[in-house]
């Protein structure tokens, strides 16, 4: 993001395109750091207000160099979104640019949907923990798991701790745990509550 001034008035889309430019240059720079040779996308944002206000709005546009006829678009872009958020735009105002911003960001793929397990096998544990059961109102004795040593299906019935380096997961007595295939646990009730 850059404070930067400019009234629609006076659009300049040399000046608007060497900003972007500086700002997109820096984005890229910091979004490659993150992970080199990803596929990048690009945002422009304008903070944008008429006149003399003292607050500006959010206004999206367009993803491509400027050109002279851009502060018309412009214009219909603020007002579109200033009708959005207050019911109406207002006429004969100039309208200001304070802020402008680029963002830089790697796609991400579609995550792709994670059939549950088709088979369950209850684990054993022999290391226990007392924690406290809110539902129960009491401390209970807990079996303890390590999550790194879980393979898909593996179903621990709670109460139980399932450690990993990070956190713990906590399985209360009404509940129980099945690793999924992809590494994540998907707590479900046991079918003999019903409350």
């Amino acid at each position: 993001m850059r404070g930067a001034f400019l009234r629609l008035s006076e659009f300049d889309p040399a000046w608007t395109n060497r900003l972007i430019g500086e700002l997109d240059a820096e984005a890229q720079r910091f979004a490659q750091a993150g992970g080199p040779g990803l596929e990048l996308e690009r945002e422009i944002k304008a903070y944008m207000r008429y006149q003399g206000q003292g607050w500006e709005i959010v206004v999206p546009l367009p993803n491509r160099e400027f050109v002279d006829g851009d502060a018309v678009e412009m214009r219909r872009r603020f007002e579109d979104e200033y009708r959005r958020l207050f019911g109406r735009a207002l006429d004969d105002l100039d309208i200001e640019i304070m802020t402008w911003s680029v963002q830089v960001r790697s796609r991400l793929d579609e995550p792709q949907a994670v059939s549950p397990v088709e088979t369950e096998k209850a684990l054993a544990g022999d290391e226990t923990r007392r924690i406290f059961d809110a539902r129960e109102q009491r401390f209970v004795d807990a079996t303890v798991y390590h999550r790194d040593e879980l393979v898909a299906g593996d179903r621990i019935d709670g109460p139980a701790v399932i450690i990993e380096r990070e956190t713990s997961t906590i399985v209360t007595s009404r509940y129980r745990a099945v690793r999924q295939p992809d590494g994540c646990l998907l707590l479900t009730r046991k079918e003999q509550d019903h409350d």
